[in-house]
């Protein structure tokens, strides 16, 4: 991943989209106390 003009990119020069499976499907979401949240995302 790459971190270009404010935004992320993938390896392959894609907009990061965390549904798009190449980027792994899962959201992480960091709570304010630390404690991690996964959101998997199913395929459509």
């Amino acid at each position: 991943m790459r971190y270009y003009h404010n935004e992320y990119y993938g390896l392959n020069g894609e907009h990061f989209n965390p549904e798009n499976p190449a980027f792994g499907g899962v959201y992480v979401l960091t709570t304010i106390v630390g404690i991690l949240l996964f959101i998997l995302l199913s395929p459509k």
